[in-house]
């Protein structure tokens, strides 16, 4: 439970060829405009408005990432029946500072991971991590309380889970509490997350206790 952004133009451009191989169309979440943060506990402050077309440009500074074919095993197969089928995705790292959350309405679907940012801050390293990978995520529900249910494919090995989620609108900020696999010590642990949503697309901001920012944004199919 992703996701575009100060400047992030240096990496969308290799989402922006992924996209254009399988013909979409990319259109909404969160731009380059947005105010920057690296605080957790912002309180939500507001920010501009990001504009569309700010997300996704069309020259790539790097080759696609070849993700393996999926082989063996699935891992925690019993969790759901979920692929990772959508485009191969590398995680790239930006010299920038990450965007405040806009919050918004988080709707129901199947969304494909199209982006993956980890935000170094300003003179900070660039470019990809070299972790090539595929995820789907479908989340059932509405308003403030969902079902998710993922599979993530990396290294030719699939590994599926679910969850809970919880979103808190006025915080911009939403809980993910792992319900499968439930047999090991981080099974039902919650991992907040600031978010950006709109119709079609779900932006999630990991911070962590250090390093950088991590971003995740999804498409709805």
């Amino acid at each position: 439970m992703r996701d575009i952004l100060g400047r992030v133009g240096r990496a969308n451009p290799l989402t922006a060829a992924v996209l254009a191989g399988l013909g979409l169309l990319v259109a909404g979440a969160c731009g380059g405009n947005a105010a920057s943060t690296n605080d957790a506990a912002d309180g939500g402050a507001d920010a501009d408005e990001p504009e569309v077309g700010d997300d996704f440009d069309l020259v790539s500074d790097w080759a696609p990432p070849l993700c393996p074919a999926a082989s063996g095993d699935i891992l925690n197969a019993a969790c759901n029946d979920q692929s990772a089928d959508g485009p191969c995705v590398d995680q790239i790292q930006v010299d920038d500072n990450a965007p405040g959350p806009q919050g918004g309405t988080i709707v129901a679907g199947t969304y494909d991971v199209l982006e993956r940012v980890a935000y170094t801050t300003p003179g900070g390293a660039t470019g990809p991590i070299g972790e090539p990978t595929q995820e789907t995520v479908v989340l059932t529900g509405d308003g403030a309380n969902f079902t998710l249910n993922r599979a993530v494919l990396a290294a030719g090995t699939t590994t599926r889970d679910s969850a809970t989620v919880t979103v808190n609108l006025a915080q911009r900020r939403l809980t993910v509490t792992r319900t499968c696999p439930a047999d090991d010590g981080g099974a039902g642990a919650p991992t907040a997350y600031s978010y950006t949503a709109s119709d079609n697309t779900l932006t999630l901001y990991r911070i962590a206790a250090s390093g950088p920012v991590q971003a995740s944004t999804y498409m709805r199919r």
